[in-house]
């Protein structure tokens, strides 16, 4: 009995150590040089900012002109975590894209513990593997974007959700709750996975009577609400509108709503054309107010198209319309890489036939599919709402990747059951 764990451990181990060589490759042999743009400006120079005693401020005016004007354009996980390598030394964008790649590690290890408890040693190792090899999510832990932290966070999340689902009692459920705000301080998105997944895991099967069911979702959302509560607080009383999680979303909805993305190549997709109207003097939440108006007022004056449009943003997010321009865009707009981005478009699609024979095979077998579910529709509803980006599908990936080391699992059992069952002829032998 003692093999068996020791075994696991060794194999992890080594595809965790491969997965982070990956990853410090890809760093150095093509992503070191990038000079930094977008998001990748933001957290590289706001991690520094929080290093140095300023708090959560605004980084391009910290930079520009030394203002220490408050933000909340992210949520703060990835940043405070950029922010801790920052005070051991680690200040360069080069120091901070090799740490994120250890985020990397985290995500196999996790993802082949939530795997183990599902479908057993074998199955986690798989899709351990899956984790370290897939590029869409090694190239977000050696991009300095969100998505590397969203990435394990979502890997613990799963672990949690299926440990929850276990025991099913007061301490699994906080800790649900506590992965589920972790998520949301990493990415906005996931707030909505307090009713998409804990409710349907909590609520729904088990022997345990509805009022115990209920008295967990309460443990779970109370925890989660105390995580949330200082970052709320803060927002709450720092701005002049209100804030919750982060004010990203305003400027979204204005560069995902105007003709570029409703109409032509760009349908369901971003243009920065769409930034049109001008920056109010204020702090983030007013931009925010006014940034929100232009979007959802050319989403109100153009409804009868928007049917369309969102189906395309939900299609491009799972790569099923216009995936050989999703390459091109993941290339020229996220510094992908032409033949990276190719090779991961190969991948997901080759994992999808097994990912839904992972979730049959976990469905017969008794376990909850609702988290995985749940994360894929979390996903489907942010590209709803904004757009379709391959980036911004990372939790999915991750989710992916547990369900297809099902998957790939199940298939070996049912090739080593027909090995090994008996010929006719045997059976007839035996039965004479």
């Amino acid at each position: 009995m003692r093999r068996r764990p020791l075994r696991f451990g060794l194999s992890v181990s080594l595809v965790a150590a491969s997965g982070l060589g990956i990853r410090i490759w890809s760093v150095l042999a093509w992503q070191r040089d990038f000079e930094l743009h977008g998001d990748q400006v933001f957290y590289h120079h706001q991690a520094n900012a929080l290093a140095d005693g300023f708090g959560y401020v605004n980084p391009y005016a910290l930079q520009g002109a030394g203002w220490l004007i408050p933000t909340a354009a992210h949520p703060p996980v990835y940043s405070t975590y950029l922010a801790a390598v920052s005070l051991l030394g680690g200040t360069t964008p080069l120091a901070h894209k090799l740490a994120s790649c250890f985020l990397g590690v985290g995500t196999i290890v996790l993802v082949a513990l939530a795997t183990r408890r599902v479908a057993g040693d074998r199955a986690g190792v798989i899709a351990a593997a899956l984790v370290a090899l897939y590029p869409n999510l090694w190239i977000s832990d050696g991009g300095l974007v969100s998505e590397a932290a969203y990435a394990t966070v979502v890997a613990a999340l799963l672990l949690a959700a299926q440990v929850a689902w276990e025991r099913r009692d007061r301490w699994s459920a906080i800790w649900l709750g506590l992965a589920l705000a972790l998520a949301t301080l990493t990415r906005a998105e996931a707030l909505v996975l307090f009713v998409l997944l804990a409710a349907p895991l909590l609520l729904l099967g088990g022997g345990a009577s509805l009022r115990r069911r209920v008295a967990l979702l309460a443990w779970c959302g109370g925890a989660g609400a105390l995580a949330l509560a200082p970052w709320v607080a803060r927002n709450l009383t720092t701005f002049e509108h209100p804030v919750g999680i982060s004010v990203g979303a305003g400027y979204v909805l204005e560069i995902a709503n105007c003709d570029e993305t409703y109409h032509g190549s760009l349908l369901g997709y971003w243009s920065q054309t769409c930034d049109r109207s001008t920056w109010p003097v204020g702090d983030e939440s007013v931009v925010e107010v006014a940034k929100r108006e232009v979007g959802l007022d050319y989403a109100r004056e153009h409804a009868d198209r928007l049917p369309v449009v969102v189906l395309a943003r939900i299609g491009r997010m799972w790569d099923v319309y216009r995936p050989t321009q999703g390459v091109a865009l993941n290339d020229f707009f996220e510094r992908r890489g032409e033949s990276t981005s190719r090779t991961a478009l190969w991948m997901y699609w080759a994992m999808l036939p097994f990912g839904v024979l992972g979730l049959v095979a976990m469905r017969r077998r008794g376990m909850p599919i609702s988290p995985v579910l749940a994360i894929a529709a979390s996903v489907t509803i942010a590209a709803a709402m904004s757009f379709g980006i391959t980036r911004y599908r990372a939790g999915a990936d991750v989710a992916l990747c547990l369900v297809a080391g099902v998957g790939i699992d199940a298939c070996v059992r049912w090739a080593q059951a027909r090995r090994n069952a008996p010929s006719p002829t045997t059976v007839a032998e035996a039965t004479a």
